[in-house]
């Protein structure tokens, strides 16, 4: 069995983009090239790993199996990479990270202090929603992941890391603004401003909508937290927001903060990775940037 660590790269590069030209052009070698050494690969490992197509290329069964090496074994090298770097001149490693939207808020501050002390470690996120979080961390596609509220994480490690709330904003001039707090099923016929349809945040209210008998309204998707708090303070509708992301909008005026009653308002922040022990030391540190207490200040409430 004769094969190199380039064509398992390049297996993972044509698995990921269902191309071999997208595949080689990853890799930085030729398509002949790529379709020679993906040959060479089926004979060294005895099967064939995709189904040529004329839609792309999708793994076969044997493919799948060996998706999961190839991953654990370019990861194990890269960490090995990284570790013995330290030794060098100096340690450098990428991290592979997704989290969902809330999370994703509130990564600023760590994320930035790590990256000022770390200069030859690039960080890679990715937004999902948490079910989806689980499986990428559990197929190595991702070293870490970051999720709020209770998320069933199988046999994936975690630990908690912070803590945050969901909570409703309104327009300043609102009829709920003087409320010192108030459930979910009595805002959810309002018309609310949401991230989109495919954001965490999203697919959650939707989910709490629907547990009580109800379908979000909402009136209009957009890209980010900060769109939300605009469009809520000029009066376009309501959203609900982890604390964290409205406290300074809240603060200065420009929305009101409302407290949700429900129970699941309140939500454990937590890092999930297949086995803590084993992740290389940079990755490890930066876990400890993000249980360090968060500079920014508190909403009141």
């Amino acid at each position: 069995m004769k094969y190199e660590l380039t064509d398992l790269k390049l297996f993972l590069a044509v698995a990921e983009s269902e191309s071999l030209s997208g595949g080689a052009s990853v890799i930085h070698i030729s398509a002949p090239s790529a379709s020679y050494r993906l040959k060479n690969l089926e004979q060294a490992v005895g099967a064939a790993l995709f189904v040529r197509g004329p839609k792309g290329m999708s793994l076969t069964p044997a493919g799948r199996v060996l998706l999961t090496h190839v991953r654990t074994v370019l990861s194990a090298v890269e960490h090995m990479q990284g570790d013995v770097a330290r030794f060098g001149n100096g340690v450098k490693g990428h991290i592979r990270l997704v989290a969902n939207s809330s999370c994703m808020e509130g990564l600023t501050s760590a994320l930035s202090r790590y990256l000022v002390t770390h200069p030859n470690i690039n960080v890679e996120m990715e937004e999902r929603p948490s079910v989806d979080i689980v499986r990428a961390v559990a197929d190595k596609s991702a070293d870490i992941g970051l999720l709020a509220g209770e998320v069933v994480t199988d046999k994936l490690s975690s630990v908690a890391y912070g803590e945050d709330e969901l909570i409703l904003v309104t327009p300043v001039p609102h009829t709920l603004s003087s409320r010192s707090s108030v459930s979910f099923e009595e805002i959810v016929d309002a018309d609310f401003i949401t991230l989109s349809k495919r954001s965490s945040n999203t697919q959650f209210l939707t989910q709490m909508a629907a547990r009580v008998g109800r379908t979000l309204k909402v009136r209009v998707n957009v890209h980010s937290f900060p769109v939300v708090l605009r469009l809520v303070e000029e009066n376009v509708g309501v959203s609900v927001v982890p604390r964290s992301v409205a406290v300074r909008a809240i603060q200065a005026g420009r929305v009101a903060g409302v407290k949700l009653a429900d129970p699941w308002a309140k939500r454990i922040q937590s890092v999930v990775a297949v086995n803590f022990d084993a992740l290389p030391g940079f990755v490890r540190e930066f876990v400890d940037y993000l249980k360090e207490p968060s500079t920014d200040e508190s909403a009141p409430d």
